[in-house]
């Protein structure tokens, strides 16, 4: 190398270096593989970039037509029909809900009825009050039997 001191002049070193860049610069020369990717960076931060090839830059433009294309199709497609059918699930849904939770309504014979014809007044002397609380709790309790059994399907 030169003096330090002097800046002005280039060494054979240096020159040669220079020469290698700048044919790696310009592509002719594979060069060393510093040489080629210092030369790449000086050409990203110049603005300057490797042309693409017109295989790649067709295949490239064509995927962005296709992508277009594809999204404008899903744009057209009416969703209606998949709205209807959530609407008609949920109603099905309902429905099933509907006849789990409400059974048929039981007969006449096992709905509510009053305590007034178990125990008729006027009380006969003879008769507590706890012998016709009695009489009125065995009917709840036959009559709750005979519900259970109509629920479960035995009539």
């Amino acid at each position: 190398m030169n003096d330090p001191g002097n800046d002005d002049e280039a060494d054979l070193e240096e020159r040669a270096a220079a020469e290698a860049l700048a044919r790696a610069f310009d592509g002719e020369d594979a060069g060393t593989a510093a040489d080629r990717e210092f030369a790449g960076m000086i050409g990203a931060a110049a603005g300057r970039s490797a042309p693409l090839g017109e295989i790649r830059a067709r295949g490239l433009a064509r995927d962005a037509v296709l992508e277009v294309q594809r999204r404008a199709r899903r744009a057209r497609r009416p969703r209606w029909p998949w709205a209807m059918l959530g609407v008609a699930a949920s109603v099905a849904i309902a429905l099933l809900a509907m006849r789990v939770v409400l059974p048929e309504p039981a007969p006449e014979h096992l709905r509510s009825r009053s305590a007034g014809r178990l125990v008729p007044g006027p009380f006969p002397k003879a008769q507590t009050a706890a012998e016709r609380l009695d009489r009125v709790a065995a009917d709840r309790l036959i009559a709750f039997r005979e519900v259970r059994s109509h629920a479960r399907g035995r009539r």
